[in-house]
């Protein structure tokens, strides 16, 4: 999943305009770790993909950069990025 800011977005020295978040590469594992890690911060949700906090999780661990990473974005750009994670895991065939 390609993902492209409203503005350059500075993390760390380094400037990003669009950033790939390859969330197709994640397995069963991964999800499965991802969210034992999203739960032991203190989350809890029925449907944990509906968490924007879980989907940022995702993002990070399939694109390998720090949680911080995502945190750190706007407000508007954090939703905007969350929502399209949450939109690829409920995609329907």
């Amino acid at each position: 999943m390609l993902h492209t800011f409203k503005k350059e977005f500075f993390f760390e020295d380094k400037g990003y305009k669009e950033i790939d978040i390859p969330l197709d590469n994640l397995t069963g594992a991964d999800i499965n770790r991802i969210q034992k890690q999203w739960r032991a911060a203190g989350n809890m949700a029925v449907v944990p993909v509906l968490d924007a906090e879980f989907c940022a999780y995702c993002a990070a661990a399939a694109a390998k950069l720090p949680l911080e990473f995502f945190e750190r974005l706007s407000g508007q750009e954090y939703l905007r990025l969350t929502q399209k994670v949450a939109d690829f895991f409920l995609a329907a065939d």
